[in-house]
């Protein structure tokens, strides 16, 4: 398959074929895709699930074309099994729970091999979804297949067909009041903002990791200076941190810090200091070890965060 789609194209696509779904099935499209009756239902594709016993344990899903083999595991033996045509095929062991995610996002992965070929007007090819594992050396050919503009076609048609438009924008407004994610430097987000996203993607019903992508994607994430987030006292900063930025800019520490943020800091030293010496005034304060005084003169009177 050598014809390419861009991007804009693939979720145009992908926009027609849910609002077809949704008009077809009015009950289904609420907070989420119902991926497996999609498919099932519009796509009329069937989906099955075996044990895969081929050599790269990477390979989680299979459409197949009713002609290529795959190595299953069976009554204890290995055996070529060749599904119907139009089958999507996924490992057992995505029927678990804890696998939703990856099991959705298989799914319209492999449908989107089956939509592109016949937007493309070709004959459809058994093709597998592999993951990429870092830990393992694959050949040239391997990494050449994986990466191939095939396979970045059907992640992208997938993440669409899971995570449309409005879809997106609905969760956005309902955890974040439609504003968008900031990430400060280039892939930096705060703890506050992971939790908005984890909340996104549950209510979503995919990973955290695919809806990070999909954000980006999207152009919903709002840029920001790596040092805003400090500067601006919406927390206090790490040394370790700070000492290694100040590090690759050539200097001191202390200029790094804004005035906010010394406030910042004096007031919970004050404040910690203040406790110690009234037992009766319980913040649960003294529970927590994630700070600690240093003892330099210099830094007197400054808390830092036990995170170096």
């Amino acid at each position: 398959m050598s014809i390419y789609m861009s991007r804009a194209e693939l979720e145009e696509i992908s926009e027609g074929l849910i609002t077809a779904y949704a008009n077809k099935f009015s009950n289904r499209v609420i907070q989420s895709i119902d991926i497996e009756h999609f498919i099932t239902e519009f796509l009329m594709l069937r989906i099955e699930y075996a044990s895969f016993a081929e050599d790269d344990a990477g390979r989680i899903g299979f459409l197949a074309d009713g002609a290529t083999p795959l190595l299953v595991h069976q009554d204890g033996k290995i055996i070529p099994f060749v599904f119907p045509k139009d089958t999507i095929v996924l490992d057992k062991f995505l029927l678990a729970e804890k696998e939703q995610g990856r099991r959705r996002f298989t799914m319209a992965h492999e449908a989107s091999h089956h939509i592109l070929s016949k937007m493309y007007a070709m004959p459809s090819e058994g093709r597998f979804h592999a993951e990429y594992d870092s830990e393992r050396s694959y050949s040239k050919e391997e990494l050449a297949q994986m990466f191939a503009s095939v396979e970045w076609q059907a992640d992208t048609m997938g993440a669409s067909l899971l995570m449309p438009r409005r879809i997106i924008e609905n969760a956005l407004a309902k955890y974040n009041q439609s504003n968008p994610i900031r990430v400060y430097g280039d892939n930096t987000i705060t703890s506050k903002d992971k939790a908005v996203i984890r909340r996104m993607a549950a209510y979503i019903g995919v990973s955290y990791t695919a809806l990070v992508i999909r954000l980006r994607d999207m152009g919903l994430f709002e840029y920001h200076n790596i040092l805003a987030q400090y500067e601006n006292g919406s927390r206090v900063p790490r040394t370790g941190t700070l000492n290694r930025i100040a590090k690759a800019l050539g200097i001191p520490p202390e200029e790094l810090f804004c005035e906010d943020c010394r406030k910042c800091m004096f007031l919970k030293n004050y404040y910690r200091k203040k406790r110690k010496s009234h037992t009766t005034f319980d913040m649960g304060i003294e529970e927590d070890n994630s700070y600690r005084e240093h003892k330099n003169p210099e830094d007197e009177g400054i808390l830092y965060d036990n995170l170096d």
